[in-house]
């Protein structure tokens, strides 16, 4: 028995949808007629019958327009249908069966893609909180987060901590901060500072960008911690415990120090500094002093410094600051102008460049 309406390939394709009376169809806004069109041409069309079950399935996370767009290509042009070809009479047996078996695989493909892609877009984490913290000059902050993570901002730093469903973490850091973060199983935690990101499982580790530097640096304590640049030319780099790394946009620097102090003793109250220039001495007094520091003579800029500086006591700050720089200080409300003293000769500078007068002179102070 012949079938003429399948052998004439279009001939009875019920009329165009047009994205408006799709529109009509979906809000359920149109005559019998229409709906029964529209019908008649996702019975054809098992792929856009999957998309309009989505579409009409609502609250989910996906983009509506984009899956409408999607239908309407299908049932408008009459493109996906339109390259099904005629079956040939002399082939009839074995077209029909093969056809209808490799129609059905193509439409579960098809059913499986939407649903892998509908399904990480309604799936893909959101929002959950966001708290903002801030340590103002010359205080610590002390935060202890919902999972037990321990995190100390340094002064005039500011950290904003993001939680999302999957309970992953991001902590977007302006400053300093030591973090010590508790393992959750499949959920990361991730510290944005200057464009670089660190991303760690659980680990103790400090991370230091303040909006005047170029670099930022992460220092791991314990643990390991994965950190890539915004928009870095290199591979995510790897810190495991006592290791350092400077990163920049185009760059990262990796060093294996012999004491982490100097990243990490001001957690318990010491500034320590090793062969420091003196603005980057001066820099950190001011945040936790607030102090403005200006220098009388230019060549105080180029000295080095080798100390432990207590926390507790800006006098004793500034007491031990005196010693080790040789100068005298006037003070004009926060200004702090250092002048070199002139009844001392500064001693040069050693070859390696670091200053001379080391730590342990500031146990004169208080003598």
């Amino acid at each position: 028995m012949r079938h003429d309406d399948e052998d004439s390939g279009l001939a009875n394709e019920p009329p165009a949808v047009s994205p408006e009376l799709l529109d009509r169809y979906l809000a359920g806004a149109c005559s019998a007629e229409s709906v029964q069109q529209v019908e008649r041409l996702l019975e054809r069309d098992v792929v856009a019958t999957e998309l309009v079950r989505v579409i009409r399935a609502g609250g989910v996370t996906v983009d509506m327009e984009r899956l409408r767009g999607k239908v309407a290509a299908r049932l408008g042009d009459g493109t996906s249908r339109a390259n099904v070809p005629a079956r040939s009479p002399a082939v009839r047996p074995f077209s029909r069966r093969y056809g209808a078996w490799s129609w059905g695989v193509a439409a579960a493909v098809a059913i499986a893609g939407i649903w892998t892609v509908t399904r990480s877009m309604t799936h893909a984490p959101v929002v959950v909180a966001t708290k903002s913290y801030a340590a103002v000059v010359g205080r610590r902050t002390l935060l202890t987060l919902g999972d037990g993570t321990r995190i100390m901002l340094a002064p005039s730093s500011s950290l904003r901590v993001t939680e999302y469903s999957d309970h992953s973490r991001v902590a977007t850091l302006d400053g300093e901060a030591y973090f010590n973060v508790t393992p959750v199983a499949n959920a990361s935690f991730t510290v944005v500072a200057g464009g670089a990101r660190a991303r760690v499982l659980g680990t103790a580790f400090t991370v230091q960008h303040y909006r005047t530097d170029r670099n930022v640096r992460v220092a791991v304590v314990s643990g390991k911690v994965s950190v890539t640049g915004a928009n870095a030319h290199y591979s995510s780099i790897l810190l495991t415990a006592g290791r350092v790394g400077d990163i920049t946009d185009s760059s990262a620097v990796v060093s294996t120090p012999a004491d982490m102090a100097p990243y990490s003793g001001w957690v318990d109250d010491q500034l320590v500094f090793h062969n420091a220039p003196a603005p980057e001495v001066l820099a950190a007094l001011s945040r936790w002093y607030g102090y403005e520091f200006r220098f009388a003579d230019s060549t105080l800029v180029l000295r080095h410094l080798t100390a432990g500086i207590s926390t507790e006591s800006s006098k004793e700050a500034l007491a031990t600051l005196k010693i080790l720089l040789h100068v005298d200080m006037t003070f004009d409300g926060s200004i702090v102008t250092l002048i070199p003293r002139a009844s001392r000769v500064t001693p040069p500078a050693p070859k390696n460049g670091a200053d001379p007068i080391r730590a342990d002179r500031a146990r004169e102070v208080g003598r």
